[in-house]
């Protein structure tokens, strides 16, 4: 996949829409692999794939929105590489996305210099709602049970 990167740097190179769209389909299989190398120039071929692809493909637009979330997963990658490939994929698929505003979303949050991503605490995933009273759990009210999170996007605080 290094090798077929390499070859891609041109983007005046005689790539195809039709030839681009089943690679990156195929790239997309190897994102979830152990091997952190394989991972890492799966992610960047899908990358590289982007600049043959006009920016209105659906088809490819597609591909990049089935992608997002293990890509988002792996911006905290414990490999740092990975993490980074994981980061330069996004901006260059994010005109691909169909929803403006997550076009912006994703823009400012991976622009340069922009602050890090914060890590879950482990105690979060545990038990995500701590405060939850027990007696709305018990009643089984879902209006009664806050999300943390999403309180704290919510104040601009992630």
């Amino acid at each position: 996949m290094e090798g077929l990167c390499w070859l891609l740097r041109d983007p005046k190179a005689p790539l195809k829409a039709c030839v681009a769209i089943p690679l990156a389909l195929q790239a997309r299989t190897c994102f979830e692999d152990e091997n952190s190398g394989l991972m890492r120039a799966s992610m960047g071929l899908f990358g590289h794939l982007s600049k043959f692809v006009s920016k209105k493909s659906s088809l490819f637009g597609a591909e990049v929105e089935k992608s997002m979330e293990t890509l988002l997963i792996h911006l905290q990658d414990e490999d740092p590489l990975v993490a980074q490939v994981c980061r330069v994929v996004l901006l260059r698929c994010t005109p691909f996305l169909s929803c403006q505003p997550l076009r912006t979303l994703m823009r400012s949050q991976l622009a340069e210099g922009a602050a890090p991503h914060p890590r879950l605490p482990e105690q979060s995933l545990q038990d995500p709602a701590p405060e939850l009273p027990r007696e709305a759990e018990q009643e089984g009210c879902p209006e009664s049970r806050s999300c943390p999170a999403a309180d704290r996007i919510h104040d601009g605080q992630l």
